[in-house]
């Protein structure tokens, strides 16, 4: 019998020698052909459906023993191509061998982590808040009675205080907290929150705006820092970490347009004319502001304690 593929080969040896043993280890298990194939069919159904494909390149990680193989012929008769690793190569080599290889399975694993898609949905709705006021909060004062360039110099604050948020961040994770960027990622989205209940409800004092918006741009600028990237590189390989910032960002910058449009539905179903006078009612789109920042600290609970310690 000629065999043409590898494939046939091991479907032929598991289908003629069902009971025999496939694979012995010295003081370890000892595996038949059938077990071999059912383990096989395992390991191909997990691949397919993380979206590796026939022509990828799959990395095996793992000593000898039985499983390596079955994950070798599950690759390879898959048409995937096997990329094999032993535990006991160095970092660099670690590293060398994933960046030739290319292994797609590393990336496409990204899209398949719900702690990903928990902290691209919390940065999108954080942005949502955050161009909220970037792009409304002068007719939000303008409503409460400041002249247009007062407005737009008290909005301007945040910004400028976001950039002592993102230095602020470094700090706070690194020194504060060990490298744990969910505590303040948490506090910093309350405060976000608190900022935005003041600005939009605390009247109409100078001193009041203004503390509001050094107290938004602070949050905005730790919340940019964690939520909008490194909470997610956190949790992925280190290969994936490029895929990761893709997912966040794609998806913040997706909420933030969609913002706009409903915040200024919103806007004009609370603008009436009164005398002569526009008067803009901003409790409705006030709650949707307001609500997503609550959201965007919310969502990263779901991630507490989770942390990718093999990078």
């Amino acid at each position: 019998m000629i065999f043409n593929t590898l494939y046939e080969i091991v479907k032929h040896s598991v289908e003629k020698f069902a009971e025999r043993i496939a694979f012995s280890m010295i003081g370890g298990e000892d595996v038949s052909y059938k077990e071999v194939g059912e383990r096989i069919e395992k390991v191909q159904d997990m691949l397919l459906n993380a979206g590796v494909g026939a022509g990828d390149k799959v990395a095996i990680l793992s000593s000898s023993m039985p499983n390596w193989g079955v994950s070798y012929f599950a690759v390879t008769t898959a048409g995937m191509i096997a990329v094999p690793i032993l535990p006991d190569f160095t970092p660099a080599e670690l590293d060398l061998i994933i960046e030739h290889a290319e292994a797609k399975a590393i990336q496409k694993s990204v899209f398949k982590n719900p702690g990903v898609w928990f902290l691209a949905l919390a940065s999108g709705f954080m942005y949502v808040a955050r161009y909220a006021v970037n792009g409304w909060g002068t007719m939000v004062l303008e409503g409460k009675g400041f002249e247009t360039v007062d407005a737009a110099m008290i909005i301007s604050i945040n910004a400028w205080c976001g950039i002592f948020g993102t230095v602020l961040s470094g700090f706070l994770s690194d020194k504060l907290f060990k490298g744990d960027r969910q505590i303040p990622a948490l506090v910093a989205g309350i405060l976000h929150v608190i900022s935005l209940i003041i600005f939009l409800y605390g009247g109409n004092s100078v001193a009041i705006n203004v503390f509001a918006m050094v107290l938004r741009g602070l949050a905005i600028g730790v919340l940019i820092c964690f939520l909008g990237g490194l909470m997610a590189v956190d949790i992925v390989p280190r290969k994936a970490s490029g895929s990761a910032l893709g997912v966040v960002g794609l998806v913040s910058y997706i909420f933030a347009s969609t913002q706009d449009i409903i915040s200024g539905i919103l806007i004009d179903k609370g603008t009436t004319i009164v005398d002569g006078v526009k008067q803009i009612d901003f409790t409705q789109v006030g709650y949707l502001w307001i609500g997503a920042a609550v959201i965007s600290f919310i969502l990263p609970l779901f991630n507490w304690k989770k942390r990718q310690t093999a990078n």
